[in-house]
């Protein structure tokens, strides 16, 4: 998995990196720049006009220093541009500006000229800035995105807020963002995500440390480690070899929430799938899904007929479309209070558990939450834009007060384990944006566990798997048709492909 920083962490890490392995700023500071005009050069020709546009701190270094070394390497119609002037150099800035002059760098202070430049380099802010950009240098932003050149971020791009990818003033568009030795947060979140463009992440030499809690730190999982987080299959093996999941899901009118996720629970490797459903159910789903075992209740039921088959489970999945009646709280009192295996909790659960956070507080055994953001601000008493702005912070909150795992399902679906680490998930697009989505996923994750995973694995392998599997539903057709039962048929790929 890769680290995924913040800007503080980014800071802090170069500052380690100099004091801890006796890396002067100077070297780091050259790398960083070759890297940059290294993706420079494998995209343009040294005929392009490129244009630096320079801040005053260590990130406007970068882009002087990268610019005197395309221009050495015969970049002839590179130029450089101090937008905000030469006021409050840093020393970094001051030393790279010196060594540009003596090599003769052209320099363009003229922003009307812009327009004449096919390439512009944003080396504003970086990941230093904590404001919003205003003044003259919000008048140098909206000039960059006016262009119609290719713009290239350095390190980030400026304007990006690095912990939860909010842009909340003016902020360059790139099409490209070259990410010094870490991706950071705000490129992977959105609306920051939709501003960095494609993302490369060159090697500087900047490694963590002491200074980065390696434990508490923020991951981004790709597709090798899910691999080896997936249970392998056995020849010499039969149902029983790949447990058993309980899905408790389904009302009246609400028959189709109970497939999705026992069908999914089904392709993601469980041996057995019981449906625990209402009577009225039985028979669409004995159609739909005749591998299902069925257990129904009828209404007023008591839990009784849970007893008997509870304690038979490997993974629990109670929610998708039980409604928020007394039965279905009876029925998920009766689960928190009895299961004796992990619990994947999910819609119609989530939100009676928002009623009555008390139900978390009992001993319980391991259970993942899959709130999207309504859920979550149920669940949190917080606004979807308060949470939004401050996720790591509530959810890493929420998960160490009720020692649980909680993915939080968003247009970047981000996992909070019980073991403190977090990890944001790659896969997905608008395909998932569509009825039954959630139901599918938390299917795959009760599958997972049963068939052998941990809990914690199959909480961060389920969500790359259902992602993948709509951006091939998508492809297939557009991402405005894709259904959940589209994203339960591209299952079976998904898997295919991450375990090729």
């Amino acid at each position: 998995m890769k680290y995924v920083l913040t800007g503080e962490e980014a800071q802090a890490l170069d500052k380690a990196t100099q004091e801890s392995f006796h890396m002067d700023d100077l070297v780091l500071m050259e790398r960083a720049a070759l890297s940059l005009s290294d993706e420079i050069k494998k995209r343009f020709s040294k005929d392009e006009k490129i244009l630096f546009i320079c801040g005053t701190g260590n990130n406007g270094a970068d882009g002087v220093a990268s610019a005197r070394i395309l221009f050495n390497q015969g970049y002839l119609n590179v130029s450089l541009c101090l937008a905000l002037g030469k006021e409050k150099l840093s020393k970094a800035m001051q030393r790279q500006l010196s060594i540009a002059e003596a090599y003769n760098v052209p320099f363009s202070d003229d922003l009307a000229d812009m327009e004449s430049f096919n390439v512009i380099v944003d080396a504003l802010f970086g990941t230093g800035l904590n404001r919003e950009i205003e003044g003259r240098a919000k008048d140098v932003v909206d000039k960059i995105n006016s262009s119609k050149a290719f713009v290239i971020a350095c390190d980030t791009a400026s304007g990006i807020d690095h912990t939860v990818g909010a842009v909340n003033g003016p902020c360059v568009k790139a099409d490209l963002t070259v990410s010094f030795s870490f991706l950071k947060r705000g490129q992977l979140l959105f609306p920051g995500r939709d501003h960095s463009g494609e993302t490369v992440v060159p090697d500087i030499g900047i490694y963590p440390c002491k200074t980065l809690d390696q434990t508490k730190a923020t991951l981004l999982s790709e597709m090798k480690d899910i691999k080896e987080l997936i249970p392998k299959r056995k020849r010499d093996s039969h149902k029983g070899s790949y447990g058993k999941v309980l899905c408790i899901a389904g009302s009246h009118g609400m028959a189709g929430a109970a497939y999705f996720s026992a069908k999914a629970a089904y392709l993601s490797g469980a041996g057995i799938v019981r449906i625990y459903s209402p009577e009225e159910n039985r028979y669409v789903l004995q159609e739909r899904l005749p591998e299902a075992v069925m257990t129904t209740y009828v209404e007023n039921h008591e839990t009784d007929p849970l007893s008997d088959i509870i304690f038979d489970a490997d993974a629990v999945l109670i929610g998708p479309g039980i409604g928020k009646g007394k039965g279905a709280r009876d029925i998920l009192d009766y689960v928190l209070l009895n299961a004796s295996c992990p619990v994947v909790l999910d819609a119609d659960a989530l939100n009676i558990i928002a009623e009555d956070k008390s139900l978390l507080n009992c001993p319980h055994s391991e259970l993942i939450l899959t709130p999207h953001m309504g859920e979550l601000s149920r669940l949190l008493d917080k606004p979807v834009s308060q949470i939004k702005s401050r996720i790591f912070e509530f959810c890493r909150a929420f998960t160490t007060e009720h020692q649980l795992s909680l993915i939080a399902k968003d247009s970047v679906t981000i996992v909070f384990l019980s073991d403190g680490r977090t990890i944001i998930n790659p896969t997905g697009n608008d395909s998932l944006s569509t009825a039954g989505s959630g139901d599918v996923l938390s299917g795959l994750i009760a599958g997972l566990i049963a068939s052998g995973a941990k809990s914690s694995d199959a909480a961060v392998a389920a969500p790359f798997i259902h992602g993948l599997s709509g951006e091939m539903a998508g492809r297939i057709g557009s991402s405005y048709c894709v259904t959940a039962s589209d994203i339960l048929n591209m299952i079976p790929s998904a898997f295919s492909e991450v375990l090729s």
